[in-house]
C-alpha cells in the first residue's frame, strides 16, 4: 500500500522538491493540521473514539493547553484519582479557602482554565500541591509519519481522505501564493524602478535628441534661404538679375561690334570701281589705249586715294564702336565676377546648411537609436506582462481547486459528524484497523 506522502504527491500532481518548492516536513505539518481539522469539529462524545493523550502537572504550577479538547481532568487523593470539575476562573480564590464554603479538597477537586497572559492558555487545579498530583487527558492527535506510515491509527475509514485534501488544499494555496508572487515580480520589474524608469530615461533621451533637431533645421534653412537670396540676385527676372545685366552688356557688345562691321564693309564707292573696269578694258586693247590709260590712271588714283581717305575715316570710326564695344566687355567681366562671387557666396551658405543638416542627422539617429531601444523595451514590458497573466491564470486555477477541494472536505466532515451523532457505534465499527 502506498505512503500517506505518496497519495498526497499524487494528487498535488508534484513530488517533494519540484516547482512548488513543498518539504517533507511542510506537508508532513500540514498534514498533521488536517488531522486536527478533522478531530476539532467532532461533538465531544466522539473525542474519546480518536485516542487519547495524558499529561501530569503540578497542581500548584499548572500546564499550558495546545489543544482545547480536554476529555478529562483528574487529581490524585491518596492512590485514587478523583475527576476534577470545572469552576469558573473567579471562583479559584475561594476553591484554595479554607473558610469558604466553595473550598475544594483532594476528594471534591476542581480545574480552572486560566487565560491570563500566557502565550497559551493554563488549566490549573485545586487543591494545589506538589509533584505530579493532577493529569489531563486530552484528545489525542495522531502521531502520524507520512514517508512511512499507509493508515492513521485510531481515525475511521470514513475520515481517512481528509486529512490529505486538506493537506492538498494547502499546497494549492501555496500554489496560489507563489503564482501571485510570482505574478507581483513581473509586474515590480515594470514598475519599481524597472522598465518604466528605463523607459522614462530612453523617452528623455529620444526627446532630448529631437528637441536639438529642431534649432538646427532652423538654422540650417536660415543658411539654405542666405543661399536662395544669392541666387535670387543672380536669376532674377527684370533689370534685378546679374544674368540679365550680363546679358545686356553683352548685347550692347554685339551692338558695337556689328555697327563696326557695317562700317568697315562698304568698301570703296561705285567711280572707284567703274574705273577700275575701264583700266581693266583700256589695258586689254590692241594697240593699248595708252591715253586712255594714263587718263584713266589718273582717275583712278584720285578716285582711290578718296576711297582710301573715306576708308580710312570709317576705320577710325569703327575703331571707336570697338572701343565702346572693348569697355562692354569690361563692363560683362564686371557682372561675371560678381555672379561668380555670388555663387562662391551661395556655396559657402549651402555648405553651413550642409553641416547644420549633418548635426540634426546624427541627432535623428541618435533618436532613432532611441526608437529602437524603447521598442525592445516595451515588448519585453509586453513578455512580461503576458508572463504575470499566466502567473495569475495559475494562481485562479489552483484557487478553484482549492475551494472545490474545500468543499468537498466540509461535505464530508459535516456528513460524518452528522452520522456520528445518529449512532456512533455504527460509524466506528467500519473501521478494523483501529489501533
Amino acid at each position: 500500500m502506498a505512503t500517506i506522502l505518496s497519495r498526497i504527491e499524487s494528487r498535488i500532481g508534484e513530488l517533494v522538491g519540484g516547482d512548488l518548492g513543498l518539504t517533507t516536513v511542510m506537508l508532513q505539518d500540514a498534514y498533521t493540521g488536517g488531522l486536527k481539522a478533522v478531530i476539532s469539529p467532532m461533538p465531544k462524545e466522539a473525542w474519546k473514539f480518536f485516542g487519547q493523550s495524558e499529561i501530569s502537572f503540578n497542581p500548584t504550577v499548572g500546564t499550558a493547553l495546545t489543544l482545547n479538547k480536554i476529555i478529562s481532568v483528574v487529581r490524585r487523593d491518596g492512590n485514587v484519582w478523583r475527576k476534577c470539575v470545572e469552576i469558573e476562573q473567579d471562583m479559584f480564590s475561594a476553591a484554595k479557602d479554607v473558610n469558604s464554603i466553595h473550598y475544594r479538597t483532594s476528594f471534591t477537586p476542581a480545574y480552572i482554565i486560566d487565560s491570563g497572559t500566557y502565550s497559551n492558555p493554563v488549566l490549573k487545579v485545586v487543591p494545589e500541591g506538589d509533584g505530579d498530583a493532577a493529569r489531563v487527558i486530552l484528545v489525542g492527535i495522531p502521531n502520524v509519519d507520512i514517508t512511512t506510515d499507509t493508515i492513521v491509527p485510531h481515525f475511521p475509514d470514513d475520515l481517512e481522505e481528509l486529512p490529505e485534501i486538506y493537506t492538498v488544499i494547502w499546497a494549492k494555496e501555496r500554489e496560489m501564493g507563489l503564482a501571485r508572487r510570482d505574478s507581483q515580480d513581473e509586474v515590480e520589474a515594470i514598475t519599481s524602478g524597472g522598465i518604466l524608469d528605463d523607459l522614462s530615461a530612453m523617452y528623455t533621451g529620444y526627446q532630448a535628441a529631437l528637441d536639438l533637431v529642431a534649432p538646427i533645421i532652423i538654422e540650417g534653412s536660415v543658411a539654405i534661404d542666405a543661399g536662395k537670396s544669392e541666387l535670387d540676385g543672380v536669376f532674377a527676372g527684370g533689370t534685378d538679375g546679374m544674368f540679365d545685366d550680363f546679358d545686356t552688356a553683352m548685347a550692347d557688345v554685339q551692338g558695337n561690334l556689328d555697327s563696326a562691321q557695317d562700317i568697315l564693309g562698304m568698301g570703296p564707292s561705285p567711280v572707284t570701281n567703274a574705273v577700275k573696269d575701264l583700266l581693266v578694258a583700256a589695258s586689254a586693247t590692241d594697240p593699248a589705249d595708252t591715253d586712255a590709260v594714263g587718263y584713266l590712271n589718273k582717275t583712278f588714283v584720285e578716285q582711290t586715294r578718296a576711297a582710301i581717305e573715306l576708308g580710312r575715316s570709317r576705320v577710325q570710326e569703327a575703331g571707336t564702336v570697338v572701343q565702346s564695344a572693348i569697355g562692354k566687355v569690361s563692363e560683362a567681366q564686371a557682372e561675371l565676377q560678381n555672379i561668380d562671387e555670388h555663387f562662391k557666396g551661395v556655396t559657402q551658405y549651402l555648405v553651413v546648411a550642409g553641416g547644420y543638416f549633418k548635426e540634426a542627422e546624427g541627432y535623428l539617429q541618435e533618436a532613432a537609436g532611441w526608437t529602437t531601444q524603447i521598442s525592445t523595451k516595451l515588448s519585453e514590458a509586453a513578455m512580461r506582462i503576458q508572463t504575470a497573466q499566466s502567473y495569475d491564470q495559475k494562481s485562479v486555477i489552483a484557487d478553484r481547486e482549492s475551494q472545490t477541494l474545500q468543499q468537498k472536505f466540509d461535505v464530508r466532515l459535516t456528513a460524518y459528524i452528522s452520522q456520528f451523532k445518529e449512532d456512533p457505534r455504527r460509524i466506528f465499527v467500519r473501521d478494523r484497523r483501529r489501533a
